[in-house]
């Protein structure tokens, strides 16, 4: 088992979850192991035609009840991964934690104008802190105008929130809570 949702080469307008009793996924325990390619709870890749996708009110690396983070709940690698010219994706409304690389990594030329808000990024539902183990977010290798906000909470991670890379450029960092990382 790789991801738990892989999106790639070009799937477009779909939604992963919802805001209604009984729409959320419970993301978890994905990844074969520690040395496998990889993995996430969701992953978004692949394509400039995938786009316009919606991933809102899942709970990722978390038990069911999105308030802990046990050792069988973590995805091997990221909650969430958008690579290789994604764009025009939502990631809203999300419990993301205990994820031991990081929370949501979007990476690549062409991966750009996603937007990441609402979001619960290292903390449960129930304010319990669940970090990721590098980052809440990370967004490189060339990656522009995503937006991380409004309303995301980032906290108890190394790092809230990551830019690397020469040319990862003209992104918006707005209105969120960014707190208690330790790096």
């Amino acid at each position: 088992m790789r991801h738990g949702i892989d999106m790639n080469s070009g799937p477009s307008n779909n939604i992963i979850g919802g805001t209604n009793a009984g729409q959320r996924n419970i993301l978890s325990g994905n990844g074969e192991n520690q040395n496998a390619a990889l993995t996430a709870g969701i992953e978004i890749s692949h394509d400039t035609l995938t786009s316009a996708n919606l991933v809102i009110g899942n709970c990722i690396g978390t038990d069911p009840s999105c308030n802990s983070g046990p050792s069988w709940a973590i995805n091997r690698h990221y909650g969430v991964r958008m690579e290789d010219g994604v764009n025009n994706n939502i990631i809203a409304g999300n419990v993301i934690g205990n994820n031991p690389q990081g929370g949501i990594r979007i990476s690549g030329s062409g991966s750009n104008r996603n937007q990441v808000y609402d979001n619960r990024i290292g903390v449960s539902l129930n304010n319990t802190a669940i970090p990721n183990g590098a980052f809440g977010i990370e967004i490189g290798r060339a990656s522009k105008f995503n937006d991380i906000g409004p309303n995301n909470i980032i906290a108890n991670n190394p790092i809230g929130v990551k830019l690397l890379d020469d040319g990862t450029d003209f992104h918006t960092i707005t209105r969120n809570s960014i707190f208690n990382n330790t790096q």
